[in-house]
């Protein structure tokens, strides 16, 4: 799907609804964050350019080591999946980096009790992946 100035189209659902409730979280997600400061989670799947989020996160890790004279094109990614079913269970942020929520592993879920990957449920194509 294709705008009128020829871009694809970033927020593709189904429905309008979909598409409404999608946008009211990611206007929440930002509202919360000018008001009351940088939230312990972040859903990724509210931003437009999420590569831009994790570049400015390698950026802010970077900023923290600067005594250590660490270099951002050094700075690689590293993903822990944590034992918080969703987001409102986190109680804090980080120490470095960032806690993410919105993902989805497909063909595939995420077994909270062997911390592995697991066979999909029957039926299920989609799984949300723990914080």
């Amino acid at each position: 799907v294709y705008t009128l100035g020829g871009t694809e189209f970033s927020w593709i659902l189904p429905t309008l609804g979909l598409w409404f409730s999608s946008l009211y979280r990611r206007q929440t997600q930002y509202q919360s964050w000018l008001e009351q400061g940088r939230p312990n989670t972040f859903w990724m799947t509210g931003f437009f350019n999420p590569q831009g989020f994790l570049t400015g996160m390698k950026q802010e890790v970077t900023r923290l080591h600067r005594s250590d004279n660490w270099a951002l094109d050094d700075v690689d990614y590293q993903s822990e999946v944590t034992s918080y079913a969703n987001a409102d269970r986190v109680s804090s942020s980080p120490k470095e980096g960032v806690y993410v929520d919105g993902l989805f592993m497909e063909g595939a879920r995420w077994d909270m009790e062997s911390r592995g990957i697991s066979e999909s449920l029957p039926k299920v194509l989609f799984d949300s992946m723990p914080v």
